[in-house]
């Protein structure tokens, strides 16, 4: 029997196995080698999973040889994909499942592809934007053949930085090297990822996540699609200078660039790229090349067939992964379960000098409560015969009995009918509408003594002051928890001396202490000499020509200061908008003291997600260098930022707000909002059963 680490034994339970299959089930793959089809496998399929558990755990699992598939291309040499069978493919899927957290939490925002929420259309906004602040020269790269060159030491070396369980990656070293059955013939990989396994995109970000991170350490603007990538600069000497430093970090790879399809161009001599065109101040995909103005079409690359993208209209075999033929999606599919990051078939418009909007999607239901979430102002809630519809443009886009909805949340000027306040009544469904930056309006709610009994539940605990202290307690413990995760985070950007890492080792054994605190008096000072640990190494981090020595909330003398202090505003704001709709009291705080118009409770629970939402967001923009350090104005020792910070500022704030993550607790995929939400609703369940345990501070990993 294997030693089995925790992520391991993890994608080795039954209900992880469970997910992994309804996601190869739902991919409606082929079947691999042995024949053996989804369809064929789905009325066995509880005994398939506790086996493929024990194989691996008696360390008896060997995967079958892979299903070599050769895709034809227009006008391009035909692409290899090796197919692994279905039993091994839930395997697969189940390991990146439990994997895909750790992963994220080491890749960098330049990176676009295979990840969950994020796309080809972002990575597109996204070289807009350089443009529009002057970056007009690319280094347009290829990787020569990447997917059939990274070696498997380097790589496996890398995921155990990651993963530090030897069987988990034995398990994944079994999968890289095994054999490629092409018609009579079976070859042995020495190198390479196979280009059809569900675990593939990921290890293939992971690996490039060192040149994101040298390239950005260098200051460099960076835009990645998997193994497709351009550098912008503002000069061409700035992308020679690119050019040469990723040349230089992929021989440490053991990558290299294609000298053939690599090169340095200008905007106005026009960039394809991930299935656009980008000419002059333009930005077209490439369905509208047949259509274009004849002086445009002559500003395009020359051949349509370049392979400069590899997110092109014939690869694409499963719904994100650009380096799989999509012609054949609908029937060799292979199982790499992921989100689509297609260009959307919507995007009909130029990029043009002003921001493109936010993509505001509509979250289905959350956990805990089943609460149904609208954010789009294009939003539309109706009733269709005892049903909660939800239209967006005329079309019906969600459609729920209203039995199984407890609380409906508008966000912004979602529009809602008369029926739906009528159903709502009849189910007992709260409505609760708040801004679309979560300030609280009101809330509609039917006749019941629930929101009563929470409010005495509430003021009960809230006099109890061992209640009061223990809820306290592990508010801070998480605030200080997450802090020094962030903190952790954002030091391998460091270019000169690295961070002192006493001050997070301080800052844990605060932690540590905390849970022998007897007073709140105790426990704020314990707090206080964190915060000034934690405000002495932030400013560490801080990239120049920027400056910041400690923290001042009001007035605001140094632009990262006012961000903050304005970040802060509208967490603040959201946290209070989330307890005011779950009927709370947002007055009565644990850890701050309630008075006068202070919401101490929304203040409380804002302290889990500072550093988190709000420091982290002001790191990344400093760091990627997406503001400009002279556009604020300081008047008595008074900063006002500029208007296009606060606009770039709470863009990337909402940004925040709105990707979706697996809640580090739960493991369910939400967005921050919800995750506050789960936060306030343990609380709540605290109140109700005068029971601290039931309260949830999240922290992340």
């Amino acid at each position: 029997m294997l030693a089995i680490g925790a992520l391991l034994r993890k994608a080795l339970t039954f209900s992880k196995l469970k997910q992994a299959w309804e996601k190869v089930a739902d991919n409606k793959g082929m079947a691999g080698v042995d024949g053996e089809t989804i369809d064929a496998l789905s009325p066995q399929i509880d005994a398939v999973l506790r086996q493929l558990a024990k194989d691996v755990i008696h360390g008896i699992y060997r995967p079958r040889p892979l299903l070599r598939i050769w895709v034809e291309r227009p006008g391009k040499s035909p692409r290899g994909l090796a197919i692994p069978t279905v039993r091994d493919r839930i395997l697969q899927t189940s390991l990146t499942l439990v994997l895909t957290p750790k992963v994220e939490a080491e890749l960098e925002d330049c990176s676009y592809a295979y990840r969950r929420g994020r796309s080809v259309r972002m990575a597109v906004e996204r070289i807009g934007f350089y443009q529009r602040q002057g970056y007009h020269w690319i280094v347009d790269a290829d990787i020569e053949a990447f997917f059939d060159t990274i070696p498997h030491a380097e790589l496996l070396a890398r995921l155990q930085t990651v993963a530090p369980e030897q069987a988990l990656i034995d398990l994944v070293e079994q999968w890289l090297t095994t054999p490629i059955q092409d018609g009579d013939q079976q070859t042995l990989p020495h190198q390479g990822i196979p280009q059809g396994s569900p675990i593939s995109p990921m290890l293939a970000n992971l690996y490039l996540d060192t040149l994101d991170e040298v390239l950005l350490d260098a200051d460099h603007v960076l835009i990645r699609y998997a193994d497709d990538f351009i550098v912008l600069a503002k000069s061409r000497k700035r992308a020679e200078i690119a050019l040469d430093l990723t040349r230089e970090v992929l021989e440490r790879l053991t990558l290299r660039l294609n000298p053939i399809k690599t090169r340095i161009v200008n905007f106005d001599d026009g960039l394809e790229f991930l299935g656009w065109y980008f000419v002059r101040s333009l930005a077209i995909p490439r369905t509208w090349h047949d259509t274009m103005p004849r002086n445009i079409k002559a500003a395009a690359p020359p051949s349509p067939s370049s392979e400069t993208s590899t997110n092109t209209q014939s690869a694409n075999v499963t719904p994100d992964n650009p380096t799989l033929p999509e012609q054949a999606a609908s029937t060799i599919s292979t199982g790499a379960e992921t989100e689509s990051n297609n260009p959307s078939p919507e995007i009909k418009q130029t990029i043009t000098s002003e921001e493109p909007e936010l993509d505001q999607s509509l979250p289905p239901l959350a956990p805990l409560q089943r609460t149904l979430y609208l954010v789009d102002k294009r939003a539309r809630l109706n009733v269709d015969n005892q049903r909660y519809q939800v239209e967006r443009d005329g079309k019906t886009i969600l459609n729920l009995p209203a039995h199984q909805v407890d609380h409906i949340m508008l966000f912004g000027p979602v529009q809602v009918t008369t029926q739906v306040l009528q159903l709502a009544a009849r189910h007992d469904c709260s409505l609760s509408y708040l801004s679309y930056l979560g300030r609280y309006y009101g809330r509609f709610d039917p006749e019941t003594g629930q929101q009563i009994t929470l409010l005495q539940a509430q003021f009960t605990c809230h006099a109890d002051p061992a209640f009061q202290l223990d809820i306290a307690r592990r508010i801070v413990a998480a605030k200080l928890h997450n802090s020094r995760l962030v903190l952790a985070r954002n030091q391998r950007h460091l270019k000169s001396s690295p961070l002192d890492l006493s001050a997070n080792q301080r800052l844990k054994q605060i932690e540590q202490s905390l849970k022998t605190t007897t007073s709140m008096e105790s426990l704020r000072g314990s707090e206080g000499a964190a915060a000034a640990l934690y405000w002495r190494a932030f400013a560490e981090l801080i990239p120049p020509p920027w400056q910041f020595s400690k923290r001042l909330a009001r007035p605001a003398p140094d632009p990262i200061n006012a961000m903050l202090s304005l970040g802060y505003t509208l967490l603040y704001q959201a946290i209070a908008g989330l307890l005011q709709a779950r009927s709370l009291n947002a007055h009565l705080g644990m850890l701050h003291l309630p008075g006068g118009s202070h919401l101490a409770l929304a203040s409380d629970l804002m302290e889990v997600f500072r550093a988190y939402v709000v420091d982290a967001t002001v790191l990344r923009l400093l760091r990627t260098r997406q503001l400009d350090p002279e556009a604020h104005s300081i008047q008595s020792e008074v900063c006002s930022l500029g208007n296009d910070t606060i606009r770039i500022f709470i863009r990337a704030l909402e940004d925040r707000f709105n990707g979706i993550q697996q809640h580090p607790q739960t493991e369910a995929e939400m967005d921050l909002r919800r995750i506050i939400d789960h936060d306030i609703l343990t609380l709540a369940r605290a109140f109700r059963s005068n029971n601290v345990n039931e309260f949830q501070a999240t922290r992340w990993r």
